[in-house]
């Protein structure tokens, strides 16, 4: 964004997160021999290979975790989500959570980071009626902010 120059690259990729909505591919970049964020809505063009790219033995995806990679100076939070065990794998691989405590029930309760309540409810919507957010309540109300105006605007 800060520059118009249009560069090829090929990189190695770790991990994709999301960030507010926005994708990032985290990568192992051969240009620059480091790892560097991609934004995916800023890659004209893709070409996959069959090639696989292991990461390098100190790669720590956690370093990663949303509120700690783009926002630094923003108060971190925790909320509370209840997962139903057919999503719980997925979830943590995509948000790392603090804590994880499997309930007798095979539910998943995880402890999240977050900065703003608005873009966790935007993240954990989708998981409808198989992730609950448990606390805080600012985050619950941002949920139930967000499905009553989806709601009014397609019911």
């Amino acid at each position: 964004l800060s520059r118009d120059d249009i560069s090829t690259r090929r990189v190695h990729p770790l991990l994709t997160v999301d960030h507010g909505g926005t994708w990032y591919l985290i990568a192992h970049d051969e240009r620059s021999k480091q790892e560097r964020r991609f934004r995916l809505d800023r890659i004209g063009e893709l070409t996959v290979s069959d090639d696989r790219f292991p990461p390098a033995k100190d790669f720590d995806p956690t370093r990663y975790k949303v509120a700690r990679m783009f926002l630094p100076g923003a108060e971190v939070r925790q909320a509370r989500v209840l997962l139903h065990p057919s999503i719980a794998p997925a979830f943590r691989d995509r948000w790392l959570p603090r804590e994880v405590t499997v309930r007798k029930s095979g539910h998943v309760e995880a402890t999240i980071d977050y900065v703003s309540p608005n873009a966790i409810a935007a993240w954990i919507l989708p998981y409808g009626p198989l992730a609950e957010i448990l606390d805080p309540p600012e985050v619950r109300d941002a949920v139930v902010d967000r499905a009553r105006t989806l709601r009014d605007l397609y019911a």
